[in-house]
């Protein structure tokens, strides 16, 4: 596993955590993409691979982890388990022809504020927006 560090001057804003789960579900999109080019089939969810969903709770950092890192840990919080669903979603749309543009378009993370400085990660589809986390066991 490589990570990457982004440190910023202040807490982060709705905008710039959104930028960063768009850039993680772009990074899974392609992980798909490289899986089913090689025969595999991985789990299109955290909760079809039987990821527990952890609520993080407020804090002064965050910790954004790709499809194949959560699958692996078997525990996520809502970030990424929305950058994995939107990633496969996207996938999906360019395995059928769609540009990596319109894809971006039409599945994107939006976080929806629960209270002072804590949202919750949604899919925004064509279709509403949609809580990755709906049904998932938590601890």
């Amino acid at each position: 596993m490589h990570a990457v560090a982004i440190h910023l001057a202040g807490p982060p804003s709705e905008a710039v955590l959104e930028e960063l789960l768009d850039l993680l579900a772009s990074m899974n999109c392609l992980w798909f993409l490289e899986r089913w080019s090689k025969g595999q089939r991985p789990p299109r969810s955290a909760a079809e691979a039987g990821v527990v969903w952890t609520p993080d709770s407020p804090s002064t950092s965050a910790v954004f982890e790709a499809a194949p890192v959560v699958f692996q840990q078997g525990a996520a919080s809502c970030g990424p388990i929305a950058a994995i669903k939107v990633g496969h979603a996207r996938a999906v749309e360019r395995i059928a022809g769609r540009s990596p543009e319109a894809v971006r378009q039409r599945h994107r993370v939006e976080l929806v504020k629960q209270r002072p400085r804590y949202w919750h990660a949604m899919h925004r589809s064509p279709w509403g927006l949609h809580n990755p986390t709906e049904g998932m066991v938590t601890p």
